[in-house]
């Protein structure tokens, strides 16, 4: 009996596991806050005038880096798919 429910178990991670997608959380974007304070900072120190533009953009990059970092790979995803497919197949 207890080998069944392990067998179940296994089987519901396996299914979705492969679905479950991670998303970025507000921890993930602090590098991103402290650069962005050091960038405004220093620009600031060096009487910037464009300070608060310069750090806010620099801010967006870093964002939108973190984002895609957490996309999956699609290339990827489909090497192991045919891979998969090929072990089946045998």
């Amino acid at each position: 009996m207890s080998n069944l429910i392990l067998i179940c178990v296994f089987i519901v991670i396996i299914c979705v596991g492969e679905s479950v997608k991670a998303s970025p959380t507000s921890h993930d974007f602090i590098p991103c806050q402290k650069m962005a304070v050091i960038i405004l900072d220093n620009c600031l120190k060096e009487g910037g005038s464009s300070c608060w533009l310069d750090s806010k953009s620099h801010y967006k990059i870093c964002r939108q880096r973190v984002i895609q970092s957490y996309l999956p790979d699609a290339e990827r995803i489909r090497a192991e798919q045919k891979l998969r497919e090929k072990r089946e197949a045998q």
